[in-house]
């Protein structure tokens, strides 16, 4: 039967409450996940100023140089140890057991993860996404593991780092992403702007592009998506997590490295992923660099690492650690 002009009045009204009632739906969960990560926020912060400890490493020496000069970009480059030359102690148990993280613990993030103070912090409020059972660092990132993550970017201006083994920086065999204040750089991530000065031309699949930085001639891909952060709320950061994770695997099919036989590391930005292939730690023989590298920050040992570092193009520095397309 059609409807008669009596009953359209009455559905217009049910579409509009129904509406009415979602939207109201979907910004009282917004308005939840900003009240727990303005909680979170608080908890990192006042954790930070309470512990002398972490003071200690994060007031380390460091300074920034112009290295690539050619696109006027600057990488810094910082002091971690004592100033002189020397191997790297090979840390004996698990740092991050229960047990282990009471005086550097912050919060639990979820049933599976929990965040804790980097004990030698590179830069202040610098962060670990620990899982709280044991899993490999050489396993794949989860959904599980980016939900967790989306947390702690949310919180503050966070990006995330991942080094996908001892080949990529990794020093801890626990499965760990870190997360550095994106203000820890002045300006800007160097990185970001090498990625707003290139030419982006790629697949564009689900509003989601899969291109590469025009600087870099080693094989990674960047994936440019939507703010991923903007409107982020309990009701869609398992969705979102989950379309993190799907971008990770899609980027490590594009590298050939799905089944993570190299090692490899990921940087998370609220509009960007991007993942390089590693095949050493050491570059030109003597400086050590993870996942900071790319971004646009080295960490030295010495102070012959530190006055080689500002002798080298940061591009020469990354190409002797990936490989060459």
């Amino acid at each position: 039967m059609a409807d008669t002009p009596a009953t359209l009045p009455t559905f217009s009204l049910f579409v509009y409450i129904q509406d009415a009632f979602s939207q109201l739906h979907s910004f009282l969960a917004q308005q939840k996940f900003l009240y727990k990560t303005k909680l979170l926020r608080n908890k990192i912060q006042t954790g930070w100023n309470n512990n002398a400890h972490i003071h200690q490493f994060a007031l380390l020496r460091h300074t920034s140089v112009s290295l690539h000069k050619h696109q006027n970009i600057r990488f810094g480059v910082k002091m971690i140890g004592s100033g002189k030359p020397g191997k790297l102690k090979e840390k004996k148990g698990n740092p991050f057991a229960e047990e282990k993280c009471r005086d550097k613990y912050i919060d639990e993030l979820s049933s599976t993860h929990a965040l804790i103070y980097n004990k030698y912090p590179m830069v202040p409020f610098h962060v670990l996404i620990i899982t709280k059972e044991f899993e490999s660092q050489m396993a794949p990132i989860t959904a599980a593991d980016f939900h967790a993550s989306l947390k702690v970017m949310g919180s503050m201006d966070y990006f995330i780092f991942f080094n996908g083994g001892p080949n990529a920086g990794a020093s801890q065999k626990h499965k760990h992403l870190q997360a550095i204040l994106s203000s820890s750089f002045p300006g800007d991530l160097p990185l970001n702007l090498l990625v707003k000065e290139s030419k982006l031309k790629g697949e564009i699949q689900n509003d989601i592009q899969y291109t590469r930085v025009e600087a870099f001639k080693f094989a990674h891909v960047l994936c440019k998506f939507r703010d991923i952060i903007a409107g982020l709320s309990e009701e869609n950061i398992k969705s979102r997590s989950k379309q993190l994770e799907s971008v990770y695997s899609e980027c490590l099919k594009r590298l050939g490295n799905s089944k993570l036989t190299l090692a490899y590391n990921v940087i998370l930005t609220r509009e960007w992923m991007f993942v390089v292939l590693r095949k050493g730690e050491v570059a030109l023989n003597l400086i050590r660099v993870n996942a900071l590298g790319f971004v646009g920050s080295f960490a030295v040992r010495s102070e012959v690492e530190y006055e080689f570092a500002q002798s080298r193009d940061p591009i020469e520095i990354l190409n002797s650690i990936t490989f060459p397309i």
